[in-house]
């Protein structure tokens, strides 16, 4: 534990990289301060690994991955919301594995948090399809856009069983 400052960076020896079959977490605590009080914690797990285009394949940690993945809705009979359990997500997830399937594909919606948590825990690959569809679209929104994609982005790279981003699903006029 030491202080870091605004700007600093923070480098881990060695990690282990983040993959299906080895999901490899590591532990952050950071606490925010304000006049030297302590204002905040976060409690944060997270992993690494690299995920990258490579012509028609798509390489985790430089290999190969062949992705079988289910479409996530998120509707959830058992409940009002679509906001499965902590528990309910793992089961989930271990069902989806025993039937070959390692990604799921969360299609225009957000689940609760501990989805991605549970992801990022079990090793399943998810797929984030933003919830922007046939939305308007024109030159007039662009800053809007481009400021709540950074926000999207952002949240989703916190997340290492997050592999792959669809900035909406279905747009006509979707360019960049």
């Amino acid at each position: 534990r030491r202080a870091i400052r605004p700007g600093e960076a923070i480098g881990v020896e060695r990690p282990r990289a983040w993959s299906p079959s080895d999901p490899a977490l590591y532990s952050a605590t950071i606490t925010l301060y304000a006049d030297g009080v302590v204002s905040e914690v976060h409690e944060l797990q997270v992993g690494f690994r690299t995920v990258r285009a490579a012509g028609t394949m798509i390489e985790l940690n430089g290999k190969p991955i062949f992705l079988r993945g289910i479409l996530d809705w998120g509707h959830e009979p058992k409940h009002i919301a679509p906001a499965p359990t902590p528990a309910e997500v793992e089961a989930r997830f271990r069902g989806l594995r025993e039937r070959g399937f390692n990604l799921v594909c969360l299609c225009m919606g957000y689940a609760p948090p501990w989805f991605y948590e549970v992801a990022d825990r079990t090793g399943m690959l998810l797929w984030q399809q933003h919830p922007v569809w046939q939305s308007a679209m024109g030159e007039e929104h662009r800053a809007e856009y481009q400021r709540h994609y950074a926000q999207f982005l952002r949240r989703d790279a916190r997340h290492p069983s997050v592999v792959l981003v669809s900035a909406t699903c279905e747009h006509p006029c979707f360019d960049d």
